[in-house]
């Protein structure tokens, strides 16, 4: 919580990793009222963290809200389909986000084919990023 009301006081830090703390789901929540309250951050790291689908389900909420944000990672967490749908909903919102990595998650072909429609339609999404999860070819099918 600590590090989410610090985001929402600081209007100037524009790059914070937090990989590799465990944050959970709880703590990328807490996090994400920050972010979206934050109008200087650009690049967040938040990999290696425990987050599922309603952590993730959490920032997408404030990558809707924010637009700042040009870099969000998410990587070797615990996201999956669902949590793919949140972001791809805040995607087509979002006029600020250009990189995305969800690598390392537990990400089907479903989760894949929803996220890729929505990249489609977000006109500043240049990266994305889902190597080593579990997509098979039908969710390559729509990249």
């Amino acid at each position: 919580r600590a590090v989410g009301d610090g985001l929402r006081e600081n209007q100037r830090l524009q790059w914070l990793s937090l990989a590799s703390n465990s944050i959970g789901s709880t703590g990328c929540a807490a996090l994400a009222e920050g972010v979206e309250q934050n109008s200087s951050l650009t690049h967040l790291y938040v990999s290696g963290n425990n987050v599922s689908d309603a952590g993730c389900a959490a920032m997408a909420d404030a990558v809707r809200a924010n637009s700042s944000l040009k870099s969000l990672d998410v990587s070797l967490n615990e996201i999956g389909d669902k949590g793919c749908e949140a972001l791809a909903r805040s995607l087509q919102a979002n006029t600020a986000l250009e990189d995305l990595d969800m690598c390392l998650n537990a990400i089907t072909s479903d989760g894949c084919s929803v996220l890729c429609r929505a990249a489609e339609s977000c006109g500043s999404l240049r990266r994305l990023v889902l190597r080593s999860n579990g997509i098979e070819s039908a969710g390559f099918v729509s990249v």
